[in-house]
């Protein structure tokens, strides 16, 4: 049984279009297990897939923008591991394709895509969030 992620305020980064795309983001990874897990369709399965990784693709590159506009001094490293686990996706989309029929690697997947979307937010968002706060631009931040 699909397990339901729910927002909690220790994942905030203090600045709320980035929060709001995180929360966004769980609803689109728990669609995407319950799917998993139930044997629907492949094309829903698909179709709930291609959500999350347009999702995380406009995520990704608003969090970006946000860290560039902050002189984040790890913007690189983000980026490298935002695209990352956009070739993660892109592999999985592939594994996808070729399974037709429900199969257990659905919830594999599902799985891989709730843990890389996960770990980013817990170690690498987090970063930034510190930075925000002890640069004091988290207020500068959520204001604009």
């Amino acid at each position: 049984m699909s397990v339901k992620l729910e927002w909690t305020a220790d994942w905030s980064v203090g600045v709320e279009e980035i929060d709001s795309q995180h929360r966004d983001c769980l609803d689109h990874m728990n669609k995407l297990s319950a799917v998993a897990e139930s044997g629907s369709d492949h094309a829903e399965f698909m179709m709930l897939f291609e959500d999350v990784m347009k999702h995380a693709e406009t995520h990704f590159s608003d969090e970006e923008r946000l860290l560039a506009e902050t002189s984040f001094p790890k913007l690189e490293q983000h980026r490298e591991e935002h695209a990352r686990i956009l070739d993660s996706f892109k592999s999985m989309r592939r594994d996808i394709e070729g399974a037709a029929e429900h199969s257990e690697k659905w919830v594999s997947i599902a799985g891989a895509v709730i843990e890389s979307m996960i770990n980013h937010l817990v170690k690498w968002d987090m970063e930034y969030r510190w930075f925000l706060l002890d640069n004091d631009l988290l207020e500068e931040v959520a204001a604009d």
